[in-house]
């Protein structure tokens, strides 16, 4: 120890103190008892005796290095430490130096955690990266009586002496030991200075200590995992720095450099994560919050290009930056060996040293990197994915030969287009994929027709189909004809077809314009959606339309039904410049519709005009205390709102405050509002249902309380949208108070879960999508108005869902019932701030009651869900501020999508999931390998009603169906023919014992499983048989078409519709706890006819039967007869939830008892070549 021993003034402190020679000497030549004095001697030499210590007879006395002591706060002034012994003539004693500081001014500094990795290894000793900086002016030391690091991870406190010494002004980085648990999970962790061994720096109240959560995988993580796996990302540097907070588009080469491929999406694919590290290093690195995909998968060796979105650090100065990558599903980040990344140098500008024009130098030539980047890496996916290597390589690729129609497509040119400039074109309709074209002039112009097709059109003289384009706007891409008539040939029920359009210059192709389905009220706001289209030449007839008029087709989307138009989502054209602009926009927006032009934006503000009279609207308030916000909410809408027919109905659940009650009876007594009051527990749908019964208002219009009123027209928007006939459900935008938004419109994830897209992105951000009216597949129930009549037809709010889901799931079924859409504007705005009625969900019970809810809507409307897609329209702009599993919804390039027209013909498959057979890893292999919408999973109300033939689910699901490849869902066979799909089935077996086991696990581990908490939790698995609680033969069960459920969809809905499909007793979907215990027991089947007819059913109608444990080796069996030849990886799905119990001795025969039938079943499938049922039929 070289530094003075530190002894804070005001604190006492436990000192470990080792005894120097000289007393140790002299404690050992001193046979009888004696005492240790410890002294604070001060500047003047004064001496304070601060403790003794009585050491027993040498005889008694073991080795004596160290003595613990607890010593009292010391003088302000002192100097030294003197321990000396009453023993011997003459006294030993020796003087250490000493200061007694005061704390706040010692332990003025911070602890911070480095770069913690993803998930640690359970059971493992694992470095925990730390950095101690010294902000104080005392030398900090480690040592015996200096200071320790104290780590507290879930309660197991460990101290590591400061492995080195730090000069005030400094800072330095260690790695410390750490034990794991062995128990998977998150585990909370702090980290601290003490002076050891046990007064904490931040009792000085200027110490900022570590805190954070670390993740023990359920199983080891580490570099051997995946040891084929690895790249090289190379950041070009930037030449411009960056401002504070920016967001930063770097240009990132990635280069696969392991032995396998990397996917571009879940599972088998990496996001790349940028990594600022201060320089000189100061602090910890700052992962950037934003990550990304690659574009397209990377084989072995190949290379692309990588627009890494990230965001400037809030601080000025040097950065060093590099990329981590993290293997997506997993959350492991890959090792330095693993992903190799040189880093580079880029600056952050301090603002406050530049002048304006120096700042606004800075922000455009960042902007204008920023932009390089984002075309560069669009070339690069463009020539990748989006491009074919020639004509005949894309018929090939869309397997134009096999298509069962070819209809002829009239490519329509205006009228004064130069002839050089019509031999252009008519020379690239002759290079293009294909054929059935013909070439047409508007006006009075001959016709030049294709002198090499033979098609029944053009034997005919018919043109069926009709293609505007204007050669000097932009060009067709090379594919536009195949792929407009691809989707003709693919639904021949369709009138009108549009695609999305990039810009293209010299360099190259860049920013793509993402499109949504059709939607006349985004129609209306903005008629470039129409840009490249083609139309039904007896479509425009029917509706009066001239197909000499190149901006006639547009009008279609707002005159057809839905079912009649589609969107390709796909790059069709390449303009120019800026798309033409519609100038016959005021014909679409007739009637009660008005629109005015945007000055910010392309497109128009369509508005719909409050009819005459008004309608009366009733504004309901749900709260509960809080006087606050709602006095905030009501005295906002009562000053800001020129709507002149509205009541106010405060529904009051239980408030409890005086000052709230007295502003609630103020409110009733000056004839504000009228007060509801309802005591029993928050259940949002049951209080809005109470409060609407009360009212006889046509609109009703559902508010929170903590919304605040910031427009006046706000009602009068929604209102007169709410009363269109064509709407359903209104809904503003919203925007959080510090100006970022909370809420314009709801999308859906890939998993099927509602997200808010745009989340907390700053205003201005917007782009053009949110700035006009636009159909969403939900709004919030912040902010939500709808007519009286349509509220009541679908039963008002579903009270199942008492916190959240509420609004979308009541959305979604007036969409259902009444076919009316939810529509939001950006004409009417509103602050939110969000959950500060009730709080944020935090505890067990909330995340419990949210994965509860989750699971209930998912079973109502999953397909639903996941066929919406306006998560793909705004997955690229909403990239910065969406989750991953909305970021993956963004459409594939042409060279995967020409699957969806060479497979048109094919058979649809049925995938059987047998609950607890690998389905939900193959499922996400197959969405993986096929364009989006080609895979299509089921909620359990689709394939409850759905197998007992419901005629409206079989409605429901057929224009669904129509784009689907595959179906793959907990149904059985029959399923296709009960709802009227034609299709062949697939499925995998697994064996029973392992099976059941994980069946079993299921049933009891997860949050909300149907047998968790239950009386029955703790039965054995053979009890469990033996009652029918865990079916025996289910494989069999499924493979003979057994219904999924003993019950309907009634008794499913609001307990755990997640397992559908598990063959549960009707006891237990009807909650009925004593019934279930009181099941008598079962007998094992033992009809091996069944078996028979089993192998009969999949000789007939299976195309494919794998076994679980052979699935590396048979699921590309299964993709090769699903033309993808190389399917990729196999993710492993729910490997490990808790730890499972072993299998008694009774259990093990049980389940080959119950299950004999499967076991014969799995057998016979494993005694076929290659252990696999194949059918090439």
């Amino acid at each position: 120890m070289e530094g003075p021993i530190i002894i804070p003034r005001d604190h006492d402190r436990v000192l470990d103190l080792p005894l120097p020679t000289i007393l140790r000497e002299q404690l050992h030549a001193t046979p009888q008892r004696c005492t240790l004095v410890v002294t604070y001697v001060t500047d003047s030499g004064a001496q304070t005796i601060a403790a003794t210590h009585d050491f027993a007879p040498l005889t008694a006395r073991g080795q004596t290095a160290f003595l613990r002591k607890r010593l009292p706060a010391p003088p302000s002034d002192l100097r030294a430490l003197r321990l000396t012994f009453e023993a011997g003539d003459p006294l030993a004693s020796a003087d250490w130096p000493a200061l007694s500081p005061d704390l706040a001014d010692y332990g003025n500094g911070s602890v911070s955690f480095g770069d913690l990795p993803d998930f640690f290894p359970p059971g493992a000793c694992a470095a925990l990266p730390v950095t101690v900086r010294n902000e104080s002016p005392y030398l900090w030391e480690g040592g015996p009586t200096g200071a320790a690091l104290r780590v507290d991870l879930d309660g197991e406190v460990q101290l590591t002496s400061l492995p080195a010494t730090l000069l005030p002004g400094t800072e330095c980085t260690f790695d410390i030991p750490l034990q794991i648990p062995r128990t998977p999970g998150e585990r909370p962790v702090a980290c601290s200075l003490v002076l050891a061994p046990s007064l904490p720096f931040g009792r000085g109240r200027t110490f900022k200590a570590a805190r954070g959560r670390i993740h023990v995988a359920h199983e080891p993580v580490g570099d051997d995992d995946h040891p084929a796996l690895g790249c090289h990302v190379a950041i070009t540097p930037p030449a411009t720095p960056y401002l504070p907070g920016a967001a930063v588009t770097l240009l990132a080469h990635v280069r696969n450099a392991g032995a396998i491929r990397i996917e571009a999406a879940d599972p088998g694919g990496i996001r790349l994560r940028a990594r600022w590290r201060r320089v000189p290093r100061t602090g910890v690195p700052i992962r950037d919050p934003v990550s990304v995909l690659l574009p397209y998968p990377l084989e072995p060796e190949c290379s692309c290009i990588v627009a890494l979105d990230a965001t400037a650090p809030s601080e000025p100065g040097d950065y060093e930056v590099d990329v981590i990558a993290e293997q997506i599903g997993l959350g492991a980040r890959l090792s330095r060996q693993q992903c190799e990344s040189p880093a580079v140098m880029i600056s952050v500008a301090d603002p406050e040293q530049l002048e304006k024009a120096e700042e606004r130098r800075v922000r455009a030539e960042s902007a204008a990197a920023d932009e390089q980047a984002a075309r560069a890496a669009y070339r690069d996916w463009a020539r990748h994915a989006d491009t074919f290597a020639d004509a005949a390589g894309c018929a090939a690729a869309a397997g134009l030969d096999n298509w069962p129609s070819h209809p002829a497509i009239g490519v329509m040119l205006p009228k004064d287009t130069p002839d050089s400039v019509v031999e252009d074109v008519r020379r690239w309709l002759m290079s293009q994929p294909y054929p059935a074209w013909r070439l047409l002039l508007s006006g009075d112009r001959p016709e030049l027709g294709n002198p090499g097709s033979t098609t029944e059109d053009e034997r005919s003289g018919s043109i069926p189909l009709l293609l505007h384009w204007d050669p000097s706007s932009g060009r067709l891409a090379d594919h536009a004809l195949l792929f407009f008539a691809g989707e003709f040939a693919h639904d021949p029920a369709l009138a009108f077809v549009y695609a999305d359009y990039d810009m293209i210059e010299e360099a190259g192709r860049h920013s793509r314009v993402f499109l949504p389905a059709p939607d006349p009220f985004f129609a209306r706001a903005q008629p470039q959606l129409a840009t490249v289209c083609a139309a039904r030449t007896s479509a425009l007839a029917s509706v009066g339309i001239s197909p000499d008029d190149p901006h006639g087709a547009a009008r279609l989307l707002t005159l057809l039904p839905e079912t009649a138009l589609a969107h390709v989502p796909q790059v069709l054209f390449h303009a120019y410049g800026s798309p033409p602009v519609y100038e016959g926009q005021r014909s679409i927006t007739s009637g009660p519709w008005h629109s005015v032009n945007m000055h910010d934006a392309p497109g128009y503000a369509v508005h719909a005009a409050v009819p005459a009279p008004a309608p009366r609207v009733a504004l309901i308030i749900p709260t509960r205390d809080r006087l606050d916000l709602l006095a905030s909410c009501i005295g906002s809408v009562l000053d800001r709102t020129t709507y002149p027919e509205f009541e106010l109905l405060i529904i009051d659940n239980g408030s409890e405050k005086p000052a709230t009650l007295q502003y609630l009876r103020w409110l009733e007594s000056e004839g504000i509002a009228r007060v509801l009051r309802d005591d029993g527990s928050f259940n949002w749908s049951r209080l809005n249902n109470r409060a609407a019964a009360l009212t006889d208002a046509e609109i009703v219009c559902f508010l929170n309380n903590d919304v605040e009123v910031t427009s006046e027209r706000w009602l009068s928007e929604l209102v007169g949208l709410a009363s269109q006939p064509e709407v359903g459900v209104a809904g503003p935008t919203l925007w959080f108070p510090n100006g970022t938004m909370q809420h314009v419109g709801v999308v859906f994830s890939s998993r099927g879960s509602p997200l808010h897209p745009f989340r907390a992105a700053p205003r201005g951000t917007a782009p053009f999508y949110l700035r006009s009216l636009r159909t969403q597949p939900a709004v919030t129930g912040a902010c939500l108005t709808v007519r009286r009549a349509v509220f009541e037809a679908v039963g008002g709010f579903a009270e199942s869902f008492p916190l959240g889901f509420n609004d979308v799931d009541f959305c979604l079924r007036v969409k259902e019932t009444l076919g009316l859409p939810s529509v939001c504007t950006p004409a009417a705005e509103l602050l939110h701030k969000e959950s500060a009625s009730r709080g944020r969900l935090r505890s067990e019970s909330d995340h419990a009651r949210f994965l509860h809810d989750l699971a209930l809507f998912e079973g109502r409307h999953l397909e639903t869900a996941l066929a919406d897609r306006w998560a793909a329209t705004v997955a690229h702009e909403a990239r910065r501020n969406a989750p991953l599993t909305m970021v993956a919804r963004k459409a594939p390039g042409a060279r995967a999508a020409a699957r969806r027209y060479r497979r048109m013909a094919a058979p649809r498959t049925a995938f059987i999931h047998i609950p607890k057979t690998a389905g939900t890893a193959i499922r996400k292999v197959l969405e993986r390998a096929l364009p989006d919408r080609a895979v299509i999973s089921l909620g359990a109300r689709a394939v409850v009603e759905g197998h007992a033939g419901d005629l409206a689910t079989a409605a429901r699901l057929a224009p669904l169906l129509r784009n689907a490849e595959i179906l793959i869902s907990h149904v059985s066979h029959g399923f296709g023919e009960a709802i009227g799909w034609p299709c062949r089935y697939a499925t995998v077996l697994r064996a029973p014992r392992e099976r059941v086991r994980s069946h079993h696990g299921f049933l009891v581990a997860p949050p909300n499983a149907p047998l968790r908490d239950t009386p029955v939790a703790d039965w054995s698995i053979a009890q469990l048989l033996r009652k029918g609680i865990i079916p025996g033969n289910l494989m069999l069960a499924k493979v003979l078409g057994t219904a999924p459920e003993p019950v309907g969809w009634p008794a499913i809905d609001g307990r755990f519709p997640r397992y559908a499909g598990f063959g549960l007793p009707a006891a237990l979907w009807h909650g009925d706890m004593a019934a279930l215990a009181a099941l008598p027991d079962i007998a094992p089947d033992q009809d091996e006819a069944k078996v028979a007819a089993a192998l009969a059913i999949i000789e007939r109608d299976f195309m494919f039967v794998g076994l679980q444990e052979r699935l590396d080796e048979h699921l590309p069996q299964f993709g090769r007869l699903l033309d993808v030849p190389d399917i990729g990886s196999i993710p492993q799905i729910n490997g490990a939830r808790l730890a499972e119990r072993p299998l008694s001795e009774e259990d093990l025969a049980a389940i080959d008892a119950y299950n004999a039938l499967d076991r014969l079943l799995y057998d016979s499938i494993a005694a076929r070549p290659g252990g696999l049922f194949l059918s090439e039929r």
